[in-house]
């Protein structure tokens, strides 16, 4: 295990290191979401990149401990101020593996319903450094102006360091029809940083939601990561993330530590176990010629 140093009330600082090299996104991989103590504790815990049963990736999601940020996370360079969050500064200071940054919009899941763009800029301009991917909703990049304007300079910023791009969409009522989804991608790819466009959505309308996944998935402009979530979704929510992961999903998600930040998560090392063992089942037509 990672040795976590000795908490202190005083912020501590946190000088990026070069972050763990991404493995690419061609095939699927499973991000494991940080999101509380819990979490940050079991990602220090994680045994060395390549070890089965555990996630290819992992989700800072910052908007979870901005209280922990000292305030100076609007500054443009230096080292991230920590207060009294001493796994937060292990995982930065050594992440277990490659980090995929997240500040999340309060209108699609954010854990801080305070922040406001110019505090998640400022917080995703910090900790650029330790990430190898970011993820920026779509919302963020169709805001109105100056706020969209930095946000695209942020991702361009983000490509130019060498990182991956996810931009993100999020629907916590329902499944927009496939032409709409159809029409989001498009705009992400239009705004030319993306690298995976990222969909969830709650299966209201059960197995005809996951089914409009599907097709979505067929032949996109983009590599999608895609999947089902929320109380609404019921059992079908983790049962859609194993399907579309199979089916084609590139990021799929799974919590590290005690619980799921939404329902519908698998535990990341048990998805990526599960994924694994669909990537090595006997194809179906020798099930078939043995049944």
């Amino acid at each position: 295990m990672l040795p976590v140093p000795n908490a202190s009330h005083a912020p501590e600082s946190c000088w990026p290191q070069s972050p763990p090299e991404s493995p690419p996104p061609e095939s699927p991989l499973v991000v494991g979401v940080m999101h509380d103590r819990a979490s940050l504790e079991a990602a220090c815990a994680l045994p060395p990149a390549g070890a089965p049963a555990t996630p290819d990736l992992l989700e800072l999601r910052a908007d979870a401990f901005a209280a922990d940020l000292a305030e100076n996370a609007a500054a443009s360079a230096g080292p991230v101020l920590i207060k009294n969050n001493e796994p937060l500064r292990a995982v930065l200071a050594a992440p277990r593996r490659p980090l995929l940054l997240t500040v999340r919009h309060p209108r699609e899941g954010g854990m801080d319903g305070s922040l406001t763009a110019a505090r998640r800029l400022g917080l995703f301009r910090r900790l650029l450094p330790h990430a190898s991917w970011v993820d920026v909703e779509l919302r963020s990049l169709l805001a109105p102006a100056p706020a969209a304007a930095e946000f695209r300079a942020l991702l361009a910023e983000a490509r130019a360091r060498g990182c991956r791009v996810v931009v993100s969409y999020h629907d916590f009522r329902a499944t927009p029809t496939v032409r709409r989804l159809r029409t989001l991608c498009a705009r992400a790819r239009d705004s030319g940083v993306a690298d995976v466009f990222k969909v969830a959505t709650t299966l209201a309308d059960g197995p005809a939601d996951l089914a409009r996944l599907l097709e979505f998935l067929h032949q996109p402009p983009l590599p999608l990561a895609v999947m089902g979530m929320g109380v609404a979704s019921g059992p079908l929510a983790r049962a859609s993330r194993l399907a579309l992961a199979a089916a084609g999903s590139r990021l799929n998600y799974g919590f590290l530590g005690d619980a799921a930040p939404v329902p519908g998560q698998w535990p990341a090392g048990r998805l990526r176990a599960l994924l694994d063992e669909i990537k090595s089942s006997p194809s179906a037509g020798r099930d078939a010629a043995s049944v």
